[in-house]
């Protein structure tokens, strides 16, 4: 025996629009060109430490980022004198 359906549209659906008809995403925040370190300083704060870990195989990096002069300095070595090619 076969069953028969009756669509039945919703009531207040007639003639809205779709969600893609409406959705819009701005934001509030101005975009501006470029950053600078002013405007980041004065968005996250002061510099902060980083640290990062890489592993391959048996082998294993650690890096520290910190604030200072600039400068390499790699198993108390220049980078000059680590890597001298």
């Amino acid at each position: 025996m076969a069953e028969t359906t009756v669509e039945n549209p919703v009531e207040g659906t007639e003639g809205e629009e779709t969600f893609a008809e409406v959705t819009t995403f701005e934001s509030e925040v101005p975009v501006e060109g470029e950053y600078t370190s002013e405007s980041l300083a004065g968005r996250f704060g002061d510099p902060q430490p980083a640290a990062g870990l890489g592993r391959r195989k048996n082998a294993i990096a650690r890096v520290r980022i910190i604030p200072g002069t600039g400068k390499w300095k790699i198993n108390g070595r220049t980078l000059e004198d680590y890597f001298p090619n």
